[in-house]
């Protein structure tokens, strides 16, 4: 699966080291799937980067925390925009995993009690993807709009 990745994310990934790595691994055929699996058991879904970017970088380079912090990051963008998940909570720990202590909870759609409508759900996730400049296009859109329903 192929990802648009905001503009901070890829940023953030060059700067990072392990970044390529973990986008790499984002990308793989069933990392979606394995998420919204963490999900529904009540786990954390960055959980699922764990074992092989100790593997493949080694322990401590897999600790570094700007690493941890872009996998939080990455994995909140995959889940809000694949599986329309919303955070459940703020950061909690996470017990027993090599390289994350701490993670977001997400819940999927059907398992909020509170959840937004599934309409609204959908423009906030749309809106808090857009790139800058397409974020600032929107809002020339709506205010035309306004206009046009307000003035005879």
């Amino acid at each position: 699966m192929t990802f648009q990745w905001p503009s901070r994310i890829l940023k953030r990934t060059a700067s990072t080291p392990g970044g390529n790595v973990l986008l790499r691994l984002a990308e793989e055929r069933g990392r979606i799937a394995e998420m919204r699996r963490l999900i529904l058991a009540g786990q954390k879904p960055v959980i699922t980067f764990s074992g092989e970017l100790a593997e493949d970088l080694g322990l401590e380079a897999a600790r570094h925390h700007g690493l941890r912090q872009l996998a939080g990051e990455v994995t909140a963008f995959m889940v809000e925009s694949e599986l329309g998940a919303v955070r459940s909570s703020g950061s909690r720990v996470i017990l027993d995993d090599p390289v994350f202590t701490s993670g977001t909870p997400f819940k999927l759609p059907d398992q909020a009690r509170d959840a937004p409508a599934p309409e609204r759900m959908a423009t906030e996730l749309l809106v808090r993807h857009l790139t800058d400049d397409r974020l600032s296009e929107l809002a020339r859109i709506i205010r035309r709009e306004q206009t046009r329903r307000t003035d005879p």
